[in-house]
């Protein structure tokens, strides 16, 4: 859910021109392809950026065989 948030706030971010409707068909569509899981641990191992281990944390516990970024 967390992981889902950010990424809402991020698709209204104005470099991407989306409008709120787009930005929201948009985030609709992901969730409909993507497994949402609730990590059962939390993890502190990337300090340069410690909201990045919100990802490892659902990529771990969602068994992912890799994780793209960017």
């Amino acid at each position: 859910p967390d992981l889902i948030e950010e990424l809402e706030r991020v698709l209204r971010h104005r470099k991407f021109k989306l409008s709120q409707d787009e930005a929201k068909t948009l985030l609709n569509q992901v969730i409909a392809i993507c497994e949402v899981t609730i990590p059962s641990h939390t993890i502190d191992v990337i300090k340069r950026c410690p909201g990045d281990n919100k990802v490892l944390e659902c990529a771990i516990d969602g068994q992912c065989a890799l994780i793209v970024t960017g």
